[in-house]
């Protein structure tokens, strides 16, 4: 357990599972009498607000790590019989709205960040955008590839996602779900990381900033003495995601690329633009804008069959069970003998449904530095 009250087994399931674990044995303590530290209710306390963080806006589990995907929510509130968490438990129809929305938990690898509370009412509680990101490695305990990964969704459907938990068989579709193309991140060369390979040093969340108009988190992944790679996530609380992702290496490079696993609902891809493509999913439309790609956008996705072998984009539907998915692949293509040692995306990600217009914020690329305004405001300047 970290001094932030999260579980090092790199899993949203494990994490709840370990709670109670410990929650069984304080209270066989209780029941005998037997002292024990108060710093225990102090970290139980802690690993609860861990978990009413990582929740989904609906109550369902991320699934990060070994988790499999449910559709059926968790009732904090019934679960521990606490009232501090009877507001969410409820979908904001009962009990105290919490002061905070959004958290990131720097010295374990984590941040959740939530649409907030008072540009929605009740009656759409769960249809809330939320974004998770992950990049950690406390443990090789029901790890997964996932450095720099992150989740999101709106509208209560799930529009960019991982992979999921399927078995503990050693496999080729296990070794699939548990690699870098499961998740949504970034990788050199193709490259698959193995993180039993990767060191905790070698992983950080290097700044954060929880602000009313934007909350950002700055992770950074050194893949080894020769490269690094940065992601930089700026959330602007309804329907607008700003994602930096960069390369620095002094490594041959053949191609940069960004992985975005699509949820379930995914049902096809228009280039609506130089630098722009708009996914159409059940309940939403995701427009994609590669800012600093504005000629020759080079994607690829993939729509796949499992039943025909081709693993990419697929993704675990509970114990040894497979859904086909889709996986959309941006590559940032080097020339052969070219020689690169940086490479970046300047990613927008804008959701489109019903309760949606189009947000009025502006990306300013300029060589050192990307300034973020909303309305003609600077809100936030992104050193590159």
């Amino acid at each position: 357990m970290t001094k932030e009250g999260v579980c090092t087994e790199n899993s949203a399931f494990y994490h709840f599972y370990v709670l109670d674990l410990l929650r069984d044995i304080l209270n066989l303590f209780k029941s005998y009498d037997i002292e024990y530290s108060q710093d225990w209710d102090s970290m139980i306390a802690k690993m609860k607000a861990f978990g009413d963080q990582l929740l989904k806006p609906n109550n369902t589990m991320p699934t990060i790590g070994d988790t499999y995907h449910s559709i059926y929510p968790v009732n904090l509130f019934q679960k521990y019989n606490d009232s501090t968490y009877l507001f969410n438990s409820s979908l904001g129809k009962k009990g105290t709205k919490p002061i905070y929305v959004d958290k990131v938990y720097k010295n374990s690898g984590y941040a959740f960040f939530k649409e907030k509370l008072t540009q929605i009412d009740s009656s759409n509680y769960s249809n809330r955008t939320y974004l998770s990101f992950i990049n950690t490695n406390l443990s090789k305990v029901h790890k997964h590839n996932d450095f720099l990964s992150l989740t999101f969704s709106s509208n209560n459907e799930d529009l960019i996602i991982d992979a999921g938990h399927i078995s503990y068989e050693k496999n080729k579709l296990t070794n699939y779900i548990r690699s870098t193309f499961a998740h949504s991140g970034i990788t050199i060369n193709n490259r698959n990381f193995n993180f039993k390979e990767i060191s905790l040093d070698q992983i950080t969340i290097s700044d954060h900033e929880i602000k009313d108009d934007y909350s950002f988190v700055q992770g950074s992944f050194e893949v080894n003495e020769m490269t690094s790679l940065l992601r930089s996530i700026l959330f602007f609380g309804v329907n607008t995601v700003l994602i930096y992702d960069k390369l620095i290496t002094r490594e041959k490079v053949e191609s940069f690329s960004q992985i975005f696993n699509l949820g379930n609902n995914f049902d096809k891809l228009e280039q609506v633009s130089d630098n722009e493509v708009l996914l159409y999913f059940k309940k939403n439309n995701l427009k994609i804008t590669q800012i600093n790609h504005s000629k020759q956008l080079k994607y690829e996705l993939f729509k796949r069959d499992y039943k025909k072998g081709n693993l990419e984009g697929i993704r675990a539907n509970g114990y040894g069970k497979v859904l086909d998915g889709s996986l959309l692949k941006f590559n940032n293509d080097v020339e052969k003998n070219q020689l690169i040692n940086e490479l970046s995306y300047i990613t927008l990600l804008s959701v489109q449904n019903s309760r949606f217009i189009e947000a009025e914020i502006n990306i300013k690329n300029n060589l050192n530095e990307i300034i973020v305004t909303e309305r003609g405001n600077i809100i936030k300047k992104l050193k590159k």
